[in-house]
């Protein structure tokens, strides 16, 4: 079988992870052994995961993301894991249990 024009035309289909997969199976001397149905759930599997891991990219991109400052979470860690410590970390109240406005 011609791998080239194969892997070409998944690419074109924007089939990427099935055309990823069937470049590391060409080279991979165990994987010639398996049945035809399990190549080929090989690839699909590896299309579906790198289409779920895409998406997943994308809801992080669009997320944004602010980075939390280190001693802000070692603070929240130590005042207690659930829901309390967020209800601590929304109110912003520090050290002392006073609330300060801005301080984070």
């Amino acid at each position: 079988m011609l791998q080239q024009p194969t892997s070409e035309k998944l690419e074109a289909m924007r089939l990427h992870g099935m055309a990823q997969a069937l470049r590391e199976l060409a080279g991979n001397e165990a994987a010639r052994e398996l049945s035809f149905e399990d190549r080929l759930a090989l690839l699909v599997d590896r299309q579906f995961t790198w289409r779920q891991n895409e998406a997943l990219q994308a809801r992080l991109r669009r997320a944004k993301f602010r980075p939390t400052p280190a001693w802000r979470t070692s603070i929240i860690a130590r005042r207690g894991a659930g829901q309390n410590a967020a209800v601590i970390a929304h109110r912003g109240i520090g050290l002392g249990g006073t609330a300060r406005r801005g301080c984070w």
